[in-house]
C-alpha cells in the first residue's frame, strides 16, 4: 500500500494545483457550498457578486 501511495500523493497533490490556478484565471465568480448551505470556497469575483469582498 505505502508504495502506491506515493506515487498517488504527489498526483493528487498536483491536479489539485493545477484546479486552483484554473479556477482563479476564470473570468466569472465560482464558489463551493456544502449541503448546509455555507460557503467552503469563493473567488475573489464572486464575493464582489455576492457583496462580500
Amino acid at each position: 500500500m505505502a508504495p502506491q501511495l506515493k506515487k498517488f500523493v504527489p498526483a493528487w497533490a498536483e491536479s489539485e494545483e493545477k484546479f486552483a490556478q484554473l479556477v482563479e484565471n476564470l473570468p466569472v465568480g465560482v464558489s463551493a457550498m456544502i449541503p448546509g448551505g455555507a460557503f467552503i470556497f469563493m473567488k475573489a469575483a464572486g464575493e464582489q457578486i455576492v457583496g462580500r469582498g
